[in-house]
């Protein structure tokens, strides 16, 4: 009798802890691909950077002009389905913003493009 009674405690106790613990699994991988994303954020504005002070202040028209002599490649964003990627606007001179148009920041608690770097 004992042997069962403890054996049902541990199916209860399973039972409650697994969702919690799969929640938190989640919630850890979506931190996980944020931080990534925002690292590819980090470089591409080192390689805009790096075109202004190339190209005396002028900025590119996309980002694509920084590939390859400012960056190999455009970086893939972590959290997207592989549609989406980085975007970049111009807000005035010298300043622009790049940022993410992945679609699954949202298991994060960000909205559509996010993160984004502004300089």
């Amino acid at each position: 009798m004992e042997a069962v009674t403890l054996l049902f405690v541990v199916v209860v106790a399973v039972c409650v802890v697994a969702p919690g613990w799969t929640s938190l699994t989640l919630r850890l991988q979506a931190a996980e691909r944020v931080q990534a994303c925002r690292d590819n954020l980090l470089e591409l504005g080192d390689a805009l950077h790096r075109y202004t002070l190339a190209r005396k202040g002028r900025l590119p028209r996309t980002l694509d002009e920084l590939v390859p002599r400012f960056i190999s490649q455009i970086p893939q964003c972590p959290s997207g389905t592989g549609t989406e990627g980085y975007g970049y606007s111009v807000a005035a001179q010298m300043r622009y913003t790049v940022y993410c148009s992945g679609l699954r920041h949202d298991d994060a608690g960000l909205s559509r493009d996010n993160p984004y770097l502004t300089r």
